[in-house]
């Protein structure tokens, strides 16, 4: 039979069922709390390395939108010269 403490309590599960539940008082002696039983993360320092690698992984991140930005600015740009070259539009005011 298994045993599975928690606190003051004891859970005995019978042989011939798995779904009654029978509660027993368990004794005070071996009541163990399994606190000291868990792992806990441990605080480190900076990982320089992981700093480093994060750093340029961001600036190339950040240049790449930067050189998109500056390519759609220049594409607009061409666009714009290329349609006062064919004539499709003037920078001089008409007159009315």
């Amino acid at each position: 039979m298994g045993l599975i403490q928690s606190s003051l309590l004891m859970y005995d599960p019978p042989p011939h069922s798995m779904f009654q539940s029978h509660w027993l008082i368990a004794p005070s002696s071996s009541t163990t709390m399994a606190g000291h039983k868990v792992a806990h993360a441990t605080l480190q320092g900076p990982s320089v390395t992981k700093e480093i690698c994060i750093g340029i992984v961001l600036g190339f991140l950040a240049g790449g939108v930067w050189k998109k930005h500056h390519w759609n600015e220049k594409r607009k740009i061409r666009g714009f010269y290329e349609a006062l070259e064919k004539g499709e539009i003037s920078v001089i005011a008409e007159e009315q």
